[in-house]
């Protein structure tokens, strides 16, 4: 049988609350308003996980500038 060779990243594409909170390196707020202005929060029941791309993107376009200062 032939192994499946997948996609092998060292990155996590969505992260939890506190994954993204410690590498982004800022507060709880100021981490949650960027996740909800990038439109990068997506909700699992009552699980909330951050899509990283998007948020690097946002960041990225200089359309966070008023949220980081």
């Amino acid at each position: 049988m032939k192994k499946t060779e997948g996609i092998k990243s060292a990155e996590a594409v969505l992260l939890s609350r506190t994954e993204f909170y410690a590498r982004l390196g800022c507060g709880r707020q100021t981490a949650d308003q960027i996740a909800k202005e990038s439109g990068a929060e997506r909700r699992f029941g009552r699980r909330v996980m951050i899509y990283y791309p998007a948020v690097m993107q946002y960041l990225a376009s200089g359309a966070g500038q008023s949220v980081v200062k």
